[in-house]
């Protein structure tokens, strides 16, 4: 019987962590190969951030602008669908609820394969910071205009 139990455990560990790989290692940064991989993402942040959600609702604001990127449009939603299958109060206003704020920035590498983007997701209520979780990410180039409409940094990198 226990190696019964030992071996479900092994195999579920195993499901996990091909769940949680899907998203390309390169260059020592995750790399998004594809958009089938917001999903993973989205799931990581959602995960990592409620943990400090204290039996609250919160509101997800949406993209600052009315030009929102096909990456900002979706993500959004992927952020919001992870956090109500959590068991977490999503509200459609910020009325009586933490804010969730998602800002998507563009770095560009000169001379490199690759360009970058910080997805930047913070937590807080109307006087603090509750939590928060930043992840950055190498995109191929042709992508950039999928994930972020305009660059935050230039970057020359050598060597890669």
């Amino acid at each position: 019987m226990a190696r019964v139990k030992i071996f479900i455990v092994f195999v579920f560990g195993l499901l996990i962590l091909g769940c949680a790989s899907s998203v390309k290692q390169g260059f020592n940064k995750d790399t998004i190969q594809n958009a089938s991989e917001w999903k993973y993402i989205a799931k990581d942040m959602a995960r990592k951030i409620s943990k400090d959600i204290n039996n609250t609702s919160i509101y997800i604001e949406p993209a600052v602008s009315d030009a929102k990127t096909p990456f900002e449009r979706v993500f959004l939603k992927l952020l919001r669908d992870e956090f109500v299958n959590m068991g977490v109060d999503v509200k459609t206003a910020p009325f009586g609820a933490d804010t969730l704020f998602v800002n998507v920035d563009l770095i560009e590498k000169e001379n490199s394969y690759f360009d970058e983007i910080n997805i930047d997701a913070v937590l807080y209520d109307d006087n603090r910071y509750i939590s928060g979780v930043n992840r950055i990410f190498n995109i191929k180039k042709s992508d950039k205009n999928i994930y972020a409409l305009q660059k935050c940094a230039v970057l020359n990198v050598k060597g890669e």
